[in-house]
């Protein structure tokens, strides 16, 4: 899901099951931000996918080109999130497909290699 906040727009990162639990108070988001806001290189290393802490975020009609910044990830009261969905500032939901690449782009994000990949043969590069 996509939020929209009062600062800046949020993806949210907490799986199904941590939303669909009461007891959950706060929740993983990360950070949207624009394309442009990164120098002319890396936004064609954005588009090739070889920005390791960022996710290309195609087809969102309500932001120009974004990605999601994996590199401001936190966490937000559950309480926030519920009242932006109330105030209808959801402005996305992922596809299974999206859904899918989130996972292998945390995955090399907090890895640091491709799922599939070996380990590194010296242990300190893992």
């Amino acid at each position: 899901m996509l939020f929209q906040t009062t600062s800046y727009p949020l993806l949210l990162l907490s799986h199904g099951c941590e939303i669909d639990k009461n007891g959950a108070d706060v929740l993983l988001v990360a950070r949207i931000r624009e394309v442009t806001e990164l120098s002319a290189g890396n936004q064609g290393y954005l588009r090739l996918g070889r920005v390791r802490n960022a996710m290309l975020l195609t087809d969102l009609p309500a932001f120009n080109e974004s990605f999601a910044d994996f590199g401001y990830t936190f966490r937000v009261l559950r309480s926030e999130l519920d009242r932006a969905d109330g105030d209808g500032r959801r402005v996305a939901s992922m596809s299974v497909d999206g859904r899918i690449a989130l996972q292998v782009f945390l995955y090399r994000f907090y890895a640091r290699r491709f799922p599939g990949d070996p380990f590194p043969d010296d242990p300190d590069d893992i």
